[in-house]
């Protein structure tokens, strides 16, 4: 059977053990600083909550650029999906795809006035009927483009008589 020896904890006044006293304000201390803490980051999220919320109401894209185009554009808010497996505008080709695109960027030309003209420091082709000049809007331009790039992933569907040399170009 094993002896076992007893000693005595602390030679000092209050023995080796923490102080109680000493403890209980070091915890006070710590919940006082999370408080501190939850306190702070629960007023930056009310912020950042009212500033997005502020921010996602009010457009403020018609103050900085001008567009001959302005006086046609509506905002409404409408809730992004982005469920790429039943988009109309992404996967496979399929007749519904291509009818989508095509409504998409059929208004791709615009008519301006000289003035229009001046203020955005461009050139264009007056209309036969003098009544103004021919424009496109650059949202346009970058759909037709984007169009062109997917019609490009699929070749064969759009291009099915296309040589080799002519892809190749």
């Amino acid at each position: 059977m094993p002896s076992w020896n007893y000693a005595k904890l602390g030679e000092d006044e209050n023995g080796s053990l923490h102080n109680t006293r000493d403890t209980s304000a070091s915890i006070v201390k710590k919940l006082r600083l999370y408080q501190v803490a939850v306190g702070i980051l629960l007023i930056l999220n009310v912020g950042f909550v009212s500033a997005w919320w502020r921010s996602s109401t009010n457009c403020v894209r018609p103050q900085l650029v001008y567009s001959p185009a302005k006086g046609a554009i509506k905002y409404e808010k409408k809730r992004l999906f982005r469920d790429i497996d039943n988009n109309v505008y992404a996967g496979k080709p399929r007749p519904e795809h291509d009818e989508a695109w095509a409504k998409l960027i059929e208004p791709i030309t615009i008519k301006v006035s000289q003035k229009e003209l001046d203020i955005i420091g461009e050139e264009s082709i007056a209309l036969k009927d003098g009544s103004g000049f021919i424009a496109e809007t650059a949202v346009y331009h970058e759909l037709h483009c984007i169009k062109r790039i997917r019609r490009h992933l699929y070749l064969d569907h759009y291009y099915p008589n296309m040589t080799e040399d002519a892809r190749l170009r």
